[in-house]
């Protein structure tokens, strides 16, 4: 109840507060030529790398980003706005080659004149970096991203504060080793949990990653962060992430024990241990049994592939996402997203296989699912999903050479 008290709180909160313009700016970090759809309406005669749409009046909009080299695919993302602000969002590559579109800064427009309609403002150039002075209720607009500390030039200036945090015109600086404030208030960051459950569900870690690029939290923020329910993120992984972007790190143990099991208890605490920080970060004195490292199946004694396969929650959910797609190839890249950051069973593997219509997409997918499944030796149980000997035969080869 509480939960659909506080959604309805937030929807009375974000249609009154609307009365205010918002703009948005996308922009391409490596200047890749696109064009910019919001809402399935197309703002963009021709490709540009950054565009600005002013005087947009609802909190969230539908955003597609075609390049114009159509070899670079497709985005597609939710944006969230908020009223009187300007937000700016980023075009970036990530390392395996894929373009992606993540929240870069936002800035007040406050003191512009009354907006009246929508309107589109193209840049030929990229704008400057700036930095406002004496405007601390506003942030940083520029558009370059500060990706360590060795190039931040002399207009950002290195102050001594808590934890000798290093800070530029008062905000996180990414590769730092602290941040000198917390950048969300309870507020914003209920918002923030809110827009994160409404994120696709295999984006939602780039999506904490992208905060925690650009946003100082405190501790039991973080903590909370990695109690909500997810089926693809890697908590592990966020809570390293996380410890460079936290404001009161001597506090991190109520990140520890956000998790049950003593052994990733004890590999968090191996790691802040490894960054020579000032948490608090005692001995682990845990008295509970030991707990095993993997997954043990019932009567089997074969080869283990992964340690830990999918809960019983996670597989009926990507079943019924896939259930949902339309397309054959659409189900098969789901389902390949899914296998890749989880460790699935054959008999999952073979519940998987049986969502596809054709015989070679269950054949490539039955390959790729082999380096994540758990009981490989059992993987023999796959044979009678196909339609013909050919494609047994086929699989069989395909392990032998692995």
């Amino acid at each position: 109840m509480k939960y659909f008290a506080s959604i309805l709180l937030g929807l009375f909160i974000a249609l009154t507060s609307y009365s205010q313009k918002s703009n948005l700016t996308v922009f391409s970090e490596s200047e890749e030529l696109f064009h910019l759809t919001i809402n399935g309406i197309q703002k963009t005669d021709t490709a540009q790398s950054n565009v600005k749409i002013k005087n947009l009046d609802q909190p969230r909009y539908s955003v597609k980003i075609e390049f114009k080299d159509k070899s670079k695919g497709v985005i597609d993302k939710n944006v969230f706005l908020k009223p009187g602000m300007e937000s700016v969002y980023a075009i970036k590559m990530k390392n395996n080659g894929r373009y992606v579109m993540r929240w870069h800064s936002e800035s007040s427009i406050n003191g512009m004149p009354t907006p009246t309609k929508e309107e589109v403002v193209h840049f030929e150039t990229e704008p400057d970096v700036t930095v406002k002075e004496n405007s601390p209720d506003e942030v940083k607009t520029g558009f370059k991203r500060i990706d360590n500390v060795q190039r931040v030039d002399q207009r950002i200036e290195k102050t001594e504060v808590k934890h000798s945090a290093q800070s530029y015109n008062g905000q996180f600086v990414p590769n730092g080793t602290m941040c000198s404030s917390p950048s969300m208030n309870a507020k914003e960051f209920m918002d923030f949990k809110y827009n994160l459950e409404e994120e696709n569900m295999f984006k939602r870690e780039d999506a904490i990653e992208n905060a925690l690029d650009h946003q100082c939290f405190l501790a039991e923020q973080i903590a909370a962060l990695l109690k909500l329910e997810y089926s693809t993120v890697d908590n592990m992984r966020i809570a390293r992430l996380a410890y460079r972007s936290t404001f009161n790190t001597e506090d991190y143990m109520v990140v520890v024990n956000t998790f049950d099991s003593k052994s990733k208890r004890e590999s968090l605490l191996t790691f802040l241990q490894s960054t020579g920080s000032t948490a608090d970060v005692p001995e682990p004195t845990y008295s509970e049994p030991q707990e095993p490292t993997h997954y043990q199946m019932p009567g089997y004694t074969g080869a283990v592939g992964c340690d830990w396969p999918a809960s019983d929650e996670e597989y009926s959910s990507i079943i019924s996402t896939i259930e949902n797609q339309s397309f054959s190839d659409t189900k098969l890249n789901t389902a390949k997203q899914f296998a890749s950051s989880k460790c699935l069973t054959v008999d999952q593997v073979k519940g998987l296989m049986e969502q596809f219509s054709f015989e070679d997409t269950k054949l490539e997918f039955a390959k790729y699912a082999y380096e994540h499944t758990y009981d490989i030796d059992n993987y023999f149980k796959l044979n009678d999903a196909f339609s013909f000997e050919s494609s047994v035969s086929e699989l069989q080869e395909y392990i032998q050479n692995k």
